[in-house]
């Protein structure tokens, strides 16, 4: 495509920005977040690793894949030889169809036989495959086959944003992993069927999804214990080489599966002498054929970006919602649990030299009368409109650490708000026995304390545990404690963050508060759709003057990110929000390291390009989008406050303002 004006109107791009942020729905095609739209179009297919039998099927459009498109029925799930059928109003195409497999599906196994036929096991939970089915013309049918080489085909195609080439080449790349068109051709159902004439190109399929399945038996990855799964994964990382330019893990695969398959099928033929025909269905190797996509048009650029944006609307939600919503204030709750006990006991109680402990009379802390080394406070009081109830324990004991004695406090407690649990606390303290805390200890910097605990937050369902290792408040002269540690961050869905965590904390009208608390990782991941990211979180929050009590920051900056992909050409996507002490919240959302190929024999990691006026390149290999007015949301676009930075490694070659894109003195419009 050519442009003869200095502005291409990129409506597409805009629309895109205005739709709201959506995800899946639950099981069957029912729920939140779908598409509907208008006109029928129907639906055939089948789903194989091998036959896949009681799988859900959902379908999407290709410009969005979080967002599911409404079918007819509601619920559509595969037969028992692996057929589905079902109509979806009218979209605009192309349409990914995705097979996920329940409790309920099962497959056929190609690699066992029992009475001269394959048989049927329990799918991998979880386990998915996809295919693209372009948008057919008026009273057709979508056939939409869905194997694991269709999977590799949506991974090529998404990975250059679904245009017609991408889907072409994707076609062709199925192809030379399945050595037959695996869109086109339907899979045995039975062994038998391969006596039957017009079974041909299913053998050649079969002998595929044999070595497939034969080569998922030494599958090893760090995140997908299941072979099957492993194998796909594989099977995509193979795409996306494929996509990157580079045909060597494309080579190997194929060759290894051809191997894996004939070893497999030599093995069972005498189980039931048909198999010879899978065996000869591909006789040889297949020679690895794919060309690679041709040098990007003019518009690649711009085709690329658009694929970006609408990408990032679910990565922008899904950080702000994690990251911002859910661990902000965690670790600083955590930090207010174990300072405020910490600070009470040690002020109100002492404990001697045989651990019995005494408290202050009036203070919040009941000494047990059968057991003198034990105090219990009981939690009482309201929250947000809610009764809180719960109940610390503190158990003394003493110990020696390379001969000096230590005096040592062990917090075991619950909070509860209207009678459903809040957190759990597990807290041991250890100072220097000669040297005790006492009330003012907040004032004597010859004071230390020790600390290892662990912190858990409920939320329904949902739990997020902080623990602190080798943690130490320190006062200083002027009464504000530092305290640090080593900290790490765990939730019940399989997020973590290790890192360290440094605040400072004064005393106040005798209460505790926190100043200023900072957390900051130095390795983590965010799990997203099942998968396992590397991420990165840093939250930073200043409380000024008010004592904390489960309220907001002042003033806080909290910068997270995920990456996504493999290696070093994962694309990266960085959030950052902030609000000062005037309360104006602003956010930064940076997309690095876009992959774009170049011509026929050269691939760029990290940057997007094509051929410009007077023989320059256009290229970009980071984003930048900046919002002033609330946190950024791709589904919230107001152009006349959006604006953005496009560089080129460190050199700026670009800006977004007011819908318009300038890059390398050349104007683009986004409206």
């Amino acid at each position: 495509m050519q442009y003869t004006k200095s502005k291409f109107v990129f409506a597409s791009l805009a629309a895109a920005a205005l739709v709201a942020c959506g995800g899946g729905g639950g099981g069957g095609n029912s729920g939140g977040g779908t598409t509907p739209v208008a006109s029928s179009v129907a639906f055939t297919g089948t789903a194989a690793k091998g036959i896949m039998k009681n799988a859900i099927v959902k379908v999407y459009e290709s410009t969005d894949l979080t967002k599911q498109i409404t079918t007819k029925p509601l619920e559509v799930r595969t037969n028992p030889d692996g057929t589905f059928a079902f109509d979806v109003e009218s979209g605009k195409g192309p349409f990914v169809i995705e097979v996920v497999a329940d409790a309920n599906t099962e497959y056929l196994n190609e690699l066992k036989i029992k009475d001269g036929e394959f048989v049927f096991e329990k799918a991998p939970i979880g386990m998915k495959m996809r295919s693209f089915v372009e948008k057919p013309k008026e009273g057709e049918k979508a056939q939409g086959m869905v194997n694991p080489f269709t999977e590799a085909a949506v991974t090529y195609a998404a990975k250059n944003g679904f245009s017609a080439e991408a889907m072409t080449y994707g076609k062709n790349l199925a192809k030379q992993l399945a050595g037959v068109d695996p869109f086109t051709i339907k899979p045995i159902t039975s062994i038998n069927d391969l006596s039957k004439p017009g079974f041909e190109e299913s053998a050649k399929l079969m002998h595929a999804l044999v070595g497939f399945s034969s080569q998922s038996e030494g599958c090893v990855s760090a995140i997908e214990t299941d072979p099957i799964k492993c194998q796909l994964e594989k099977i995509n990382s193979v795409a996306q080489d494929v996509a990157s330019g580079s045909l060597s893990k494309l080579e190997v695969f194929v060759g290894a599966q051809w191997k894996s398959a004939d070893d497999a099928l030599a093995a069972l033929v005498g189980d039931n002498p048909l198999l010879n025909i899978i065996k000869k269905a591909v006789p040889t190797t297949p020679e690895i054929t794919i060309p690679k996509p041709p040098a990007p048009s003019e518009s690649a650029f711009f085709d690329l970006l658009e694929a970006k944006v609408k990408e990032s609307d679910s990565i922008i939600k899904f950080l702000d919602d994690d990251l911002s919503g859910n661990y902000k204030y965690l670790t600083s709750m955590s930090t207010y649990a174990i300072v405020n006990q910490a600070y009470g006991f040690v002020n109100d109680c002492q404990i001697s030299s045989a651990s019995e402990i005494t408290c202050d009379q009036g203070s919040n802390w009941t000494v047990t009368p059968n057991n003198k080394k034990e105090a219990i406070r009981i939690l009482s009081g309201s929250n947000s409109g809610g009764v809180i109830s719960g109940k610390i324990s503190v158990q003394a004991a003493t110990a020696v650490v390379d001969g000096k004695n230590y005096t040592v406090a062990t917090f075991v407690g619950n909070r509860l708000l209207d009678a459903k649990k809040e957190s759990d606390l597990n807290l041991t303290l250890k100072y220097d026995a000669a040297n005790p805390p006492g009330k003012g200890w907040n004032k004597n910097p010859l004071i230390s304390l020790a600390v290892d605990s662990k912190f858990k937050a409920y939320s329904g369902s949902k739990n997020t545990e902080v623990t602190l290792k080798n943690a130490v408040l320190k006062p200083n002269a002027d009464g504000i404690v530092d305290f640090s540690g080593d900290s790490t961050l765990l939730t019940s869905k399989g997020d973590s963050f290790k890192g360290a965590i440094t605040s400072k904390v004064a005393v106040k009208n005798n209460a505790y508060a926190l100043e200023t608390f900072t957390f900051r990782s130095s390795e983590g991941k965010l799990m997203r759709s099942g998968t396992a990211y590397p991420a990165s979180l840093a939250v930073k929050g200043n409380y000024a003057s008010a004592e904390y009590a489960g309220k907001d920051f002042d003033q806080f900056e909290i910068n997270g990110s995920i990456g996504l992909g493999a290696g070093a050409t994962a694309d990266q996507y960085e959030l950052n929000i902030a609000r000062n002490s005037a309360n104006t919240l602003s956010s930064t959302l940076r997309l690095y390291n876009l992959i774009a190929t170049i011509n026929a024999t050269e691939s760029a990691s990290g940057k997007y390009c094509f051929p410009a006026e007077d023989g320059k390149k256009l290229c970009a290999n980071s984003i930048q989008i900046a919002s002033n007015h609330g946190l950024y949301k791709v589904n919230d676009f107001d152009f006349d406050n959006f604006s953005g930075q496009i560089y080129e490694g460190s050199q700026l070659i670009g800006d977004i303002k007011s819908g318009v894109i300038k890059v390398n003195g050349r104007e683009f419009s986004l409206r």
